[in-house]
């Protein structure tokens, strides 16, 4: 085992052990903005479901520009998301 696995190892130890693992809990608990945090989820599920709104509907052959205003989605993603439909790299769970 090398010097540096070693350090890893011992520095593991110190930092998970039964005594500081409370500890360490406690720090990181306090440190994450958890608020943020689950703001910033929220969003990128919100941008998702746009998404996965947009490859059905252009599955279904609406144009673009139906899909950029019932979804809000900028030219550009909607653009790659139809490539990816008609190149039939994108499952359809409607057909």
């Amino acid at each position: 085992m090398g010097a540096n696995t070693r350090y890893k190892d011992s520095v593991f130890s110190v930092l998970f052990s039964e005594k500081n693992a409370t500890e360490v809990i406690n720090m990181l608990m306090t440190e994450w903005n958890w608020d943020d945090a689950l703001a910033v989820r929220f969003e990128e599920g919100q941008e998702d479901k746009q998404e996965e709104i947009a490859r059905n509907a252009l599955a279904e052959g609406v144009s673009i520009e139906f899909v950029k205003k019932i979804t809000g989605l900028d030219m550009e993603t909607i653009k790659k998301l139809q490539g990816a439909v008609n190149n039939g790299t994108v499952h359809n769970p409607l057909n």
